[in-house]
């Protein structure tokens, strides 16, 4: 079935799912009425948010009462279940006294999150934070109990899905090894686009290997939003594009 919103509570389709459904020969071509959909219903600057004046007058409630379809509009709560979201905000919480896991800036520091919301930066291609990642899904498949390397707990691993994502404005790092795969001169939309989609491949591989029945679900964002001509994806990616 699929929920739709607008009207009490909304109009669920029937389950057929133990039915003969028989669907004849058919062109049909429609559009949403919105001119876009959106996630952030709840948090929009404006009194009533950018869709307004597509949406009935009734439904056009203040913030705080808005705040509660958030989740519904984003595709009815599902897009918690497989749509990440950055993942990797808080390793300097959990490894404060490891530099190496982080990304180099050019000034020879380290982006481990001294310098606001943004600056907790990892290196993708230390070899030692992969390993910690992978014990990382291990471990909350185990237990449940540590969330921070997962960024909060809407992003934890789940039953069909591996959440990963780099911290949003991820600038790139200037490591060696990182170096040589940034592309510092490219559009901003492929400057690390070598470097993350290394660590996607490296990602998928391994998931494969110990969670074969999980798919890791990823953004098309940032310095990554292109995909590299010579890539095959792998057949446990979920990508989704914002």
């Amino acid at each position: 079935w699929r929920w739709y919103h607008w009207g009490e509570l909304g109009e669920c389709v029937p389950d057929f799912t133990e039915k003969p459904l028989a669907i004849p020969p058919v062109v049909y071509r429609d559009a949403p009425v919105l001119y876009h959909r959106r996630s952030s219903y709840g948090n929009l600057p404006t009194p009533y948010g950018q869709d307004a004046k597509y949406m009935p007058a009734e439904f056009r409630v203040e913030r705080r009462k808005r705040v509660l379809w958030r989740s519904p509009l984003m595709r009815a709560s599902s897009v918690r279940m497989c749509v990440s979201n950055h993942t990797d905000t808080r390793w300097h919480e959990v490894f404060p006294d490891r530099p190496n896991l982080f990304a180099l800036r050019q000034d020879g520091t380290r982006m481990m999150g001294k310098r606001g919301q943004h600056s907790s930066q990892r290196c993708y291609s230390d070899g030692e934070g992969f390993q910690e990642h992978i014990k990382a899904i291990d471990s909350w498949y185990r237990d449940q109990q540590d969330d921070r390397l997962f960024g909060y707990r809407e992003m934890v691993p789940n039953t069909k899905y591996i959440l990963w994502l780099p911290n949003d404005g991820f600038p790139g790092c200037h490591c060696d090894k990182c170096d040589l795969l940034m592309d510092w001169d490219a559009p901003p939309g492929e400057r690390q686009m070598r470097l993350i989609w290394g660590y996607i491949d490296k990602l998928c591989a391994e998931v494969r290997k110990r969670w074969p029945d999980r798919t890791v679900s990823t953004l098309l964002y940032g310095g990554w939003e292109k995909i590299p001509t010579d890539r095959k994806l792998p057949d446990n990616l979920l990508l989704c594009d914002v």
